[in-house]
């Protein structure tokens, strides 16, 4: 039989490099929609505190709500930084959220010359 060209070694590493590059954008989306969950959590649990609906001495909750701020804290701060509170409502949760959501496209469309099919 014939011996390969050089030409499809390359390709192979490409598209193995577009196979890892699309994996790792999955594996982003996926780490990204359970930071929003966390988030939405966060904010359902303090509203919930906030209006006396759920006790701060129920442990359970209360350690949920713990992780839940251990996990946005980092991420909400510097926002809370640049936007003020308007009209006693903390707008940072949401537009943490919709900056997470632009965040994998933007990124697919960045990286997306590393994976594209070619020549």
């Amino acid at each position: 039989m014939g011996k390969a060209k050089g030409g499809s070694s390359a390709r192979f590493a490409n598209g193995m490099i577009g196979n890892l590059v699309v994996l790792a954008l999955q594996v982003l989306s996926v780490v990204i929609n359970l930071v929003i969950a966390v988030v939405i959590v966060n904010v359902v649990l303090s509203w919930l505190f906030a209006f006396d609906i759920i006790s701060r001495r129920n442990e359970f909750v209360n350690s949920i709500y713990r992780f839940t701020n251990i996990v946005t804290d980092p991420l909400l701060k510097p926002l809370r930084r640049i936007i003020p509170i308007i009209g006693g409502v903390d707008l940072t949760p949401l537009v943490l959220i919709i900056g997470l959501q632009f965040l994998v496209p933007l990124l697919s469309i960045l990286l997306s010359p590393l994976f594209a099919s070619g020549v």
